[in-house]
């Protein structure tokens, strides 16, 4: 869920406001604007969202984000051998259609 808040600096109160009004129109428990930060991090990596681009979006280091949410990547491994492995038969077929397409010239 998306929504404009208005708010300034000395009407923070203001957004408090709002944003309890709109966690508790979501049906949530009350929790605070940084939990959500956390519940974001972890639907991205669910969603498959790279960490260097997740990193990035939240204004961190790829380290930090390792740190905090690798543990929400346990399968990691398999899928970086899954993704080379799928490179790796894309590069065998090309590379068969190479020597084929020279040995037809001689």
């Amino acid at each position: 869920m998306l929504w404009k808040v208005r708010c300034s600096v000395d009407r923070i109160g203001d957004f408090r406001i709002g944003f309890i009004r709109y966690v508790r129109a979501a049906g949530l428990d009350y929790r605070t604007p940084y939990a959500l930060r956390h519940t974001y991090a972890a639907f991205s990596i669910a969603a498959g969202v790279s960490l260097f681009a997740l990193a990035r979006r939240m204004g961190t280091s790829v380290e930090q984000i390792d740190r905090t949410y690798g543990h929400l990547l346990p399968d990691a491994a398999d899928h970086e051998r899954g993704l080379l492995d799928a490179f790796d038969a894309r590069e065998a077929v090309g590379a068969e259609s190479f020597r084929r397409g020279l040995g037809a010239g001689e």
